[in-house]
């Protein structure tokens, strides 16, 4: 498994092998000799995995407040892994085109930015999704039993996070930032029943959703990022035409997946 050390992934992954060679990553199919020529095949592996490892790149980016608060220094890594497997599942062998369908990105869901406190175990109850006309809805449920944030020791208050972001990935675009909801929960009673967020989300593209909680004492958040979790819970892909509807702000990535 490649290992990231905050610029460069080494290691092996799949049929390449990661290196460093000077200020650039190094991408080597596995059992070269010498000056053996690489494959299609192997050219083609290589390619996806540098497009995971860029796409990566740019889910950090938009997604820097979970990134921040809970990165255990492995998630670039892990999640360009991750990434990797699903663009080549998506990926045709022949014409090296992607095809995506509504369920292409689901493996990311459950991805966890710190793999040593798991955003599922401090969480009540699984959130209720509902994406209908462009709209994505995302609650809490309701029920008799209050439902309640678990905290950690040394806290007293958090702030839950739900963010959502948007990639037009044939058109090598993603949402400038994460469209973000905010909730500051300053007692362990507080009763998260039928909280709910609402996001507008276009067609023609791939949102992720993710939570993160951050730990607080008093005022001010405690600085050890190993406490916070955050994750990716839910990851789908949008089929139909893009209209513009509320006016999104997109930038360029440079990565085409068409």
């Amino acid at each position: 498994m490649a290992r990231y050390d905050g610029k460069f992934l080494r290691g092996v992954i799949g049929p390449v092998i990661l290196k460093k060679s000077g200020n650039k990553q190094q991408v080597i199919p596995r059992g070269r000799r010498g000056t053996v020529k690489q494959s299609a095949a192997t050219k083609q592996a290589s390619g996806t995995f540098g497009m995971a490892s860029g796409l990566s790149g740019q889910i950090k980016t938009v997604l820097k407040e979970d990134w921040g608060i809970a990165d255990d220094g492995s998630v670039h890594a892990r999640l360009s892994s991750a990434l990797n497997q699903l663009l080549m599942r998506a990926r045709d062998p022949v014409t090296g085109q992607y095809s995506f369908s509504a369920d292409s990105f689901h493996g990311l869901a459950g991805f966890e930015f710190n793999a040593a406190r798991r955003l599922a175990d401090k969480l009540p109850a699984r959130l209720e999704l509902q994406l209908e006309a462009n709209l994505l809805y995302v609650a809490f449920p309701t029920g008799e039993k209050p439902l309640k944030l678990k905290f950690v020791k040394g806290s007293n208050a958090c702030k839950l996070t739900v963010s959502v972001a948007l990639f037009r990935l044939a058109e090598g675009l993603v949402g400038r930032s994460a469209d973000q909801r905010s909730l500051m929960v300053e007692k362990e009673t507080f009763d998260l029943r039928g909280m709910s967020f609402l996001f507008e989300i276009p067609n023609d593209c791939l949102y992720l959703l993710t939570l993160n909680i951050e730990y607080y004492k008093g005022q001010f958040p405690i600085a050890d990022v190993a406490l916070n979790t955050a994750a990716i819970y839910d990851a789908r892909v949008v089929d139909g035409a893009y209209t513009q509807g509320r006016k999104f702000l997109w930038a360029e990535t440079g990565l085409y997946f068409r």
